[in-house]
């Protein structure tokens, strides 16, 4: 996992080794996914699954055509919802065991009790550098 940056390229180069690259992960959107894309070797793939930025992904035609990059979007629970009951079991399953073990961990920006749940969703709308994490409600007491 490497941080956006204006030098984003050289960066992932300078981490790898050059290594070729064929998947970038986009959760930000906007100019990122640029930034991404030119990190990928030729042929290579921007998931893009969110758009913390509050911006539609931008990828410039060039990188498109001349380097064969593909962007495409990723959708949780569409992808959950073409798997079986048994399938989707397992994949909570797995993800559960993941969390318990703390391999899978999640960023947390705020914890709300369920009577602030308007001072909940205020948190939940920013975006980037406002809200760093997800917005979590727990049941009264918890």
């Amino acid at each position: 996992v490497v941080v956006d940056s204006p030098n984003l390229a050289a960066d992932v180069a300078a981490r790898t080794e050059n290594a070729p690259i064929r998947l970038g992960i986009d959760a930000l959107g906007g100019d990122a996914t640029t930034r991404i894309g030119a990190c990928l070797a030729d042929g290579g793939t921007v998931a893009n699954y969110g758009y913390v930025s509050g911006k539609p992904c931008e990828m410039p035609s060039q990188m498109l055509i001349s380097r064969d990059i593909r962007l495409v979007g990723f959708f949780k629970s569409r992808s959950l919802q073409m798997r079986s009951a048994a399938e989707q079991s397992a994949i909570y399953a797995e993800c559960g065991r993941l969390v318990a073990e703390g391999t899978l961990r999640g960023k947390i920006a705020g914890v709300y009790p369920l009577q602030a749940v308007r001072e909940a969703l205020v948190h939940a709308a920013k975006v980037g550098d406002e809200r760093r994490g997800k917005v979590v409600l727990v049941p009264d007491g918890a």
